[in-house]
Order: structure tokens, then sequence, then C-alpha cells
């Protein structure tokens, strides 16, 4: 072979891995951590389902369904309307036969419920992650209109759960 075409091949070549070494790099962008980013698309499409099934379970009296987002034991934080944690206090926290009466209580008693939320965030990080949703809705006891809520997510038993949520724009009762 001649020198010219021995330099023309490999030249080709080096360009085709330059291109490929590129092309792979961009379709496999890298966080902070090295994590792939693309690899929790999975992820994100079932903690939304989780917080999906929580709020409809709910507007839908589905027992099934609302138990069925929650892991063993749920902890309710309230915000006291404030952005300082100084401020903010604890609602309940219920274990597994808890949770069961807790739900049947909510949907005897609190129903009918009407709830519309939009997902504005979503965080994961290894087995935990946080949604933050805008809500509006009522129940019998109030109406809420833009209320800030953040779902704590957890991996209970290999599934994604909530394990808590924390509600800003509202009080504990007296």
């Amino acid at each position: 072979m001649k020198k010219k075409t021995i330099i023309v091949i490999l030249s080709t070549m080096l360009g085709v891995l330059i291109f490929t070494s590129f092309t792979l790099k961009s379709s496999t962008k890298k966080n902070d951590y090295g994590k792939n980013l693309y690899e929790n698309t999975t992820k994100e499409d079932s903690i939304k389902t989780v917080v999906k099934n929580f709020i409809e379970g709910f507007t839908k009296e589905d027992f099934n369904r609302v138990r069925s987002s929650l892991g063993n034991s749920f902890i309710m934080l309230n915000g006291n309307f404030s952005c300082n944690p100084e401020e903010w206090e604890g609602h309940q926290h219920l274990d597994q036969k808890e949770i069961d009466e807790w739900i049947k209580w909510m949907l005897k008693k609190v129903t009918p419920i009407s709830n519309t939320y939009e997902i504005k965030s979503v965080d994961i990080r290894n087995n935990s992650a946080i949604i933050t949703t805008l809500e509006t809705g009522s129940n019998q006891f109030r109406n809420w209109k833009n209320e800030q809520v953040a779902y704590l997510i957890g991996k209970v038993n290999g599934e994604w759960r909530i394990v808590g949520f924390f509600i800003k724009n509202i009080k504990n009762p007296n």
C-alpha cells in the first residue's frame, strides 16, 4: 500500500473514533457523582406514579391505592406557614397498623377530597427521593390553594414508597 493511502485510512479511522467518542459522551451525560443522568428516567416515572397513586387514591376513595403508595411507617410534618425549620412542627408519625387506621379514618371522615396537583421538582439520590408539588383542593376540614407539599420517598423492600410528607402551608390544629 502506498504511504498516502495508509495515512488517509488512519485519518479516517481516527475521525470515526473521535466522532464516536464525542457522540457517546454527549448521549451519556454524567452528573457530579459520575452516574448516567438518563438511568433515572425509569426511577423518576416510578416515583411520580407513587405520588400520583397516593393523591388519586384519596380523591377516588380507594384504600388499596393509597396504602400501596406508603411504606411501613409514615411521618407528617407541618411547615407552620414558614420557611424557617425552627418553626416547623411534627404532626404525626404512624407505624404499619396506624397507617391503615389513618387511611380508613381519612376516607370515612374527611372525604370527599378534591385535589389537583402539579409536580414542580423531582430529586433522586440512591434510594431516596423528594418530589415537590403545588396542590389545590379541599376536604371536610379545610381548603387549600397552591399549597407546597414535599413528598419524601424511599425504597422499601425494593419498591419506591412515600415515607413522609411536609406541607409548608398548614398549621397543626389547636
